[in-house]
C-alpha cells in the first residue's frame, strides 16, 4: 500500500515538471512569435487614392481614382459601389484592372449619391480577396474603402410665360423659371417669331421687331449640362408705336370755310411691316384724325377739328374771310396721336363774288354777360331783303344763347332784341351773322362785363341713361321717339320717311352720358354725348330728307357752368355721315347745346343738354 502511494506521488511531481516545462515552451514560442512580428515588414491595406467625382453631363457623372500605393498597374481590379442618398443597397460595377475611370449615367437631376470603390487584388496569396493587399498582410474594411459624394445634374425644367407686353418694335416676356434639376442656369433665351434675345431673369426683352406683325414667343434655360426644353408659346402680340407724321392735307378757301383733302394712314399689316417710305398706322389700327388751322403769319393755333378714322376729307367753318391760314392733320391710333404734318399751303377764306352781302346796321353795343343786349346795344342786320333769317354766333371768347336767329323784316333789317352773350370773364367780344345766299359780316368787337360768379366745380360724372324702344315696346327711363315720321312736302301730295336712331357710341369714345332730346326728323335722326378721359364728344346724325329743309351744319357750343370761356364750333353735314366734336382737357361742369341750320341758313332746332360733370 506505501509502495502504491509513493508511486502516486512521483506521478504527481513529474505531472507538475511536465506543466512547468510547457509554460515554458509557450512562453518561448510566443516570445519567437513576436521576435517574427517586430523583425519582418508586413504589406498595408489596399486602398485606392484621390477618389473624386464630377458632373460631366446630363444625368452623368465621371469618377476617377489613382491605383493604392506601391502597386504597379494590373496589380488590382476593383468595385465600384454607387447609391442615391447615403441609406439603401448600392449598385455595383466591376472594372478591369488597368483602369481607373468610370462614367455613371441616367442619374437624378438634384439628387445627391454616395460613391465608394474597393481593390481587389489581381494576384498573390489573397488574389480575388476584396480589399486585400497583394503582398498579403492586412485587408481593408469595406466601411473604410474610398469614398465621395457627388450631386447628379440633368436639364433644367422648361419655364413657364407669365406675359408678353408689346412695345414699339419689341416684346417683353416675362415668366417663371423651371426647376434646376442640380444643374447651374447660365441664361435664359426667349425667342419671338425667330428673333432671339438673352437675360439672366424674367423678364427678357426682344427687340428689333417690326411693328404690325403679331408674333408668340417661348423661352429657354441655358445650363451647364445643356438646355431645357421651349416653353409653351404665348398668345399672339403685335409691336406698335403712334402713327407716322401724315403728309400735308390739300386744303380749298370758301367763305368763312376751308375743305381739306388728305391721304388715309396705310395699315402696317396690309404692307408687310413698317415701310420708311410709306405713312403707316405704326402697327396699331387709326381711330381718328385731328385737323388743326394756324395763321400763316405766326403760325400760333386757331382751331381744330376731330374726324373718323374712315375719313379722308373735312370742312372747317367759323374762319375770317380775309385772314391768311394753314393746315396740319395728324392721325391716332391706341398708342396716342402722332406728330403733325407740315403745314399745308396758305389759303384765305373769302366771300363767294356775285354773291349779295350782309351789313351792319346797328354795331352791337357793351354789355353785362348772360344778360340780353337791350337798346341801342342790340345789333340790326341789314339783309335788303324780307323775309330771310339770319343767324347770329361769336367768332371767339364766348358764346350766345336767347334767340339767336332772326328773320328780316319788311325794312330789310334782322334786329336782335333777345341775344344773350356769355363770357366767363371780362374782356372784347365779335359776332358774326349769316345767312344762306349771303355772305357773312362781322361785328365790330365791343365789352362783355363779367361781374361775378365763380368757376366750374368738379364732382362725379353724372349719367342719363335711356332705353332705345323696339317695335312694341315702351321706352323706360328718358323716353325718346326714337322713330318717327316727317311729311315732306311735295306738289300735291307728302311722303312719309321713317327716321329711327342711328348712333351706338363707339368704346374709344367712352360712354354716352347725355342724351340730346330727340328731335323733328327733319332736322336730325339722333344726337348723344359721350364721356371719356376729360374729353366729352357731341355726335348728331343727319336727317335722310334731301328736299329744302335739309340741314348744311351744325353749330355746337359748350358752355361751362358758373362761367368761364364758351367754344363754339360750325360742323358741315356732309351726306350720311355721322357729325362728331370732341372739346378735351375739360375739368368741371358743362352744359352743350346744338343748333342745326338748314341750306337756307334757317335754324331748324336747337338742343341743350342738361349738366355734365366731368371730373
Amino acid at each position: 500500500m506505501m509502495q502504491g502511494i509513493m508511486q502516486r506521488r512521483q506521478i504527481g511531481e513529474l505531472q507538475v515538471r511536465l506543466r512547468r516545462v510547457v509554460r515554458t515552451a509557450v512562453v518561448a514560442v510566443a516570445i519567437t512569435s513576436v521576435t517574427i512580428t517586430v523583425g519582418s515588414q508586413a504589406a498595408s491595406a489596399a486602398v485606392v487614392q484621390t477618389l473624386a467625382a464630377s458632373v460631366t453631363g446630363s444625368g452623368s457623372v465621371t469618377v476617377t481614382w489613382d491605383q493604392p500605393t506601391g502597386a504597379n498597374a494590373n496589380d488590382y481590379s476593383y468595385t465600384l459601389y454607387f447609391r442615391a442618398g447615403s441609406v439603401g443597397g448600392y449598385t455595383t460595377r466591376q472594372i478591369a484592372a488597368g483602369t481607373e475611370s468610370t462614367v455613371l449615367s441616367g442619374l437624378t437631376g438634384g439628387q445627391s449619391h454616395e460613391i465608394r470603390v474597393t481593390a481587389t487584388p489581381t494576384s498573390g496569396s489573397d488574389a480575388g480577396r476584396e480589399g486585400c493587399n497583394i503582398g498579403g498582410g492586412a485587408c481593408t474594411a469595406f466601411l473604410s474603402s474610398a469614398s465621395t459624394s457627388v450631386t447628379a445634374a440633368t436639364t433644367p425644367t422648361a419655364p413657364t410665360i407669365t406675359s408678353v407686353t408689346a412695345g414699339n418694335g419689341q416684346i417683353s416676356v416675362d415668366f417663371s423659371p423651371g426647376a434646376t434639376n442640380g444643374s447651374e442656369v447660365s441664361q435664359y433665351t426667349a425667342s419671338c417669331g425667330g428673333v432671339n434675345a438673352t437675360g439672366t431673369s424674367s423678364p427678357v426683352v426682344v427687340s428689333a421687331l417690326t411693328n404690325g406683325i403679331a408674333r408668340s414667343c417661348t423661352v429657354t434655360t441655358g445650363s451647364n449640362v445643356g438646355d431645357s426644353s421651349a416653353s409653351a408659346a404665348s398668345e399672339s402680340v403685335t409691336p406698335s408705336t403712334t402713327p407716322d407724321a401724315m403728309d400735308a392735307p390739300t386744303v380749298s378757301g370758301g367763305n368763312t370755310s376751308v375743305s381739306l383733302t388728305w391721304t388715309a394712314v396705310s395699315a402696317t399689316a396690309s404692307i408687310g411691316g413698317a415701310d420708311p417710305s410709306v405713312v403707316d398706322d405704326g402697327g396699331s389700327v387709326i381711330t381718328g384724325y385731328t385737323v388743326r388751322l394756324v395763321l400763316a403769319s405766326d403760325s400760333s393755333e386757331v382751331t381744330t377739328a376731330s374726324a373718323l378714322a374712315g375719313a379722308t376729307t373735312a370742312t372747317v367753318s367759323g374762319l375770317t374771310n380775309g385772314t391768311a391760314y394753314k393746315a396740319q392733320i395728324r392721325a391716332a391710333n391706341a398708342n396716342g396721336v402722332g406728330t403733325y404734318s407740315s403745314a399745308s399751303a396758305e389759303f384765305t377764306p373769302s366771300a363767294v363774288v356775285g354773291t349779295p352781302s350782309l351789313a351792319m346796321q346797328t354795331q352791337p353795343g357793351a354789355a353785362l354777360t348772360g344778360v340780353a343786349l337791350s337798346g341801342g346795344a342790340r345789333p340790326v342786320v341789314n339783309v335788303g331783303t324780307a323775309g330771310v333769317q339770319v343767324a347770329a354766333e361769336v367768332v371767339s371768347g364766348a358764346s350766345v344763347s336767347g334767340t339767336t336767329a332772326v328773320t328780316s323784316d319788311g325794312s330789310g333789317l334782322a334786329t336782335f332784341s333777345n341775344l344773350i352773350v356769355t363770357r366767363g370773364s371780362t374782356g372784347a367780344v365779335q359776332l358774326r351773322f349769316t345767312a344762306t345766299g349771303y355772305n357773312s359780316v362781322t361785328s365790330s368787337a365791343f365789352t362783355v362785363t363779367v361781374s361775378g360768379g365763380g368757376t366750374p366745380g368738379g364732382g362725379s360724372v353724372t349719367t342719363t341713361t335711356t332705353t332705345l324702344p323696339r317695335a312694341g315696346s315702351t321706352p323706360t327711363t328718358v323716353p325718346r321717339a326714337r322713330t318717327t315720321t316727317t311729311t315732306i312736302p311735295r306738289a300735291g301730295s307728302a311722303t312719309t320717311v321713317p327716321q329711327t336712331a342711328t348712333i351706338t357710341v363707339p368704346r374709344r369714345l367712352g360712354i354716352e352720358v347725355a342724351s340730346l332730346p330727340q328731335p323733328t326728323s327733319r332736322v336730325a335722326a339722333d344726337a348723344t354725348v359721350a364721356l371719356r378721359a376729360r374729353t366729352l364728344t357731341v355726335l348728331v346724325a343727319p336727317p335722310v330728307t334731301t328736299r329744302i329743309q335739309t340741314v348744311t351744319r351744325y353749330v355746337i357750343t359748350l358752355r361751362p357752368v358758373g362761367g368761364g370761356r364758351s367754344v363754339t364750333r360750325a360742323v358741315s353735314v356732309k351726306r350720311s355721315k355721322l357729325v362728331s366734336q370732341s372739346f378735351t382737357n375739360l375739368k368741371g361742369g358743362y352744359r352743350i347745346s346744338v343748333s342745326a341750320i338748314n341750306k337756307r341758313g334757317k335754324v331748324v332746332g336747337t338742343w341743350r343738354t342738361p349738366r355734365i360733370n366731368v371730373k
